[in-house]
């Protein structure tokens, strides 16, 4: 799932405002700006009326998602051997 920061950059991306994104969802514009700041999270159901709201076909979604979405968590290297002294 997207997350804030990937809201924010993908609004930037369409050219929308925070307010013409909230009047859509018909909520407020304070809202829109807590999901881009991470303060809240994006319900599944809402994320997709903001790509219905920024006309983006699932198409094109599937072509450009990866600009937007977090990038996996990394693995950390473990040793399987300690030193005991």
């Amino acid at each position: 799932m997207i997350n804030g920061k990937g809201l924010k950059q993908l609004r930037t991306y369409k050219g929308y405002h925070q307010k013409e994104i909230a009047d859509a969802l018909d909520v407020c514009q304070q809202y829109i700006s807590k999901l881009e700041s991470s303060k809240k999270i994006l319900p599944g159901e809402q994320f997709d009326k903001i790509i219905a709201v920024m006309e983006i076909p699932a198409a094109e979604w599937e072509q450009i998602k990866y600009l937007f979405l977090p990038p996996p968590p990394r693995k950390m290297k473990t040793n399987s051997y300690y030193l005991f002294f």
